[in-house]
């Protein structure tokens, strides 16, 4: 009669689901930082993106899953966040610009691989490695169209 209750079998691994829904996004514009949609701080974790930073999540489960993809056409990731930072990179580039000029690059700053990048990648700026994450996706992403 005496089944081990701790000898349990064990749940299979369950597929990742898309929880982008509960980030606020537009919270960016208005506040300048990402809240929860319960108007909490923003927790790791949540996004795909962040999923398949912490292995949670692949790279082919993020294209097939997540609904949010900035620039995709079907995406749920608002368009004004997306010119939002657009804008503020676009304003953030021609600030840089000034401050290189007044502050040449010496061979005491090399450039570096970002966080985000890959060996064998290009190498960028200290101030290119610390933009918003959604921002280096749409940059990697998303090319403008001309008309």
């Amino acid at each position: 009669m005496g089944a081990n209750a701790s000898c349990q079998s064990t749940p299979e691994a369950q597929r990742p689901i898309c929880e982008c829904h509960k980030i606020n996004w537009m919270s960016i514009i208005n506040l300048g930082e990402y809240k929860m949609v319960d108007d909490s701080p923003l927790q790791n974790g949540v996004s795909c993106d962040d999923k398949v930073e912490i292995d949670h999540m692949t790279e082919g489960e993020y294209d097939t899953i997540c609904k949010y993809i900035p620039g995709r056409e079907d995406s749920r990731f608002p368009q004004e966040v997306i010119q939002y930072l657009l804008d503020t990179n676009s304003q953030s580039n021609v600030l840089e610009d000034v401050v290189d000029n007044e502050k040449k690059s010496s061979v005491g700053t090399p450039d570096t691989i970002a966080w985000w990048q890959e060996p064998g990648d290009t190498p960028v700026r200290w101030e290119h490695q610390t933009l918003d994450p959604i921002l280096l996706a749409l940059n990697s992403k998303i090319t403008r169209r001309s008309r």
